[in-house]
């Protein structure tokens, strides 16, 4: 399962096989907010963007790359069109893009406002 620091490494953010995803305090190691819930699987990887204000994060056997709005706590956008697990996900500098990684062998890059 994966990890990922936001941009002003305050806050971590953990996937698990427990459908969740989970954002903590760094400097603390508390919860900051109840778990982000919304994959039909285990989450496999997340990521934060450039600025901080979203988290991606990967469904390992749903196949959905969700987006989710981290100050509001709501998922904004789900991503489909992988076959398989999606394994990994990463945004572009400039948090316009956002890749995502599958066992199906193959790489998606997404337009992270209209998900296309």
């Amino acid at each position: 399962m994966g990890v990922a620091f936001s941009p002003d490494g305050g806050r971590l953010a953990s996937a698990s096989d427990d459908k969740t995803v989970r954002i903590w305090d760094a400097a603390t190691g508390l919860p900051i907010r109840p778990p982000l819930e919304g994959h039909a699987s285990g989450v496999s990887s997340v990521a934060f963007s450039p600025d901080g204000s979203l988290l991606a994060s990967a469904g390992e056997w749903d196949t959905a790359v969700k987006i989710w709005d981290v100050e509001n706590k709501q998922e904004a956008l789900t991503l489909l069109g992988h076959a398989s697990n999606v394994e990994s996900v990463a945004f572009s500098r400039d948090g316009t893009r956002l890749a995502s990684a599958s066992v199906d062998h193959t790489v998606r890059l997404w337009q992270v406002t209209s998900g296309l």
